[in-house]
């Protein structure tokens, strides 16, 4: 159980961690070549912490899982993934509280709303109108 503590402490850390790094850089567009950067630093990080909980949940240290490290396995990438939810819903509420006061607004709610109905429409169509290839 004590390492179960610490293995959900450094993932909500690291998932802190990045969302912090995100919410910091998320006032501009990232470029394709930042994109694929930041798609390639979470790909790492997604690795690096499978990694660590398979060799937790690797009791005899073999390198293998049986089916019941396997169990063990999941049950560990299930917790770090409740821990990470939980984190991502209390860094979006603190986004949608724009006065800080511990509460939202229907203001606050409508804003949050208009900004995503924005964004969802600005980014639709995915690429913009590019040429037919001529076939």
């Amino acid at each position: 159980m004590k390492t179960l503590s610490k293995t959900l402490s450094v993932a909500i850390l690291g998932c802190g961690i990045a969302v912090s790094a995100f919410a910091a850089t998320s006032t501009t567009q990232p470029t394709p070549t930042e994109h694929s950067a930041k798609q390639a630093q979470r790909q790492a990080k997604m690795q690096a912490q499978q990694a660590a909980l398979f060799q937790q949940a690797d009791n005899n240290k073999d390198g293998k899982l049986s089916a019941a490290e396997f169990a063990r396995f999941n049950e560990l990438k299930k917790a770090a993934w409740e821990a990470r939810k939980q984190e991502m819903e209390k860094n979006r509420f603190a986004r949608l509280d724009a006065n800080k006061d511990g509460a939202l607004s229907m203001d606050e709610l409508k804003t949050a709303q208009a900004k995503h109905a924005s964004f969802k429409h600005h980014h639709k169509g995915g690429q913009p109108d590019m040429p037919k290839p001529v076939l």
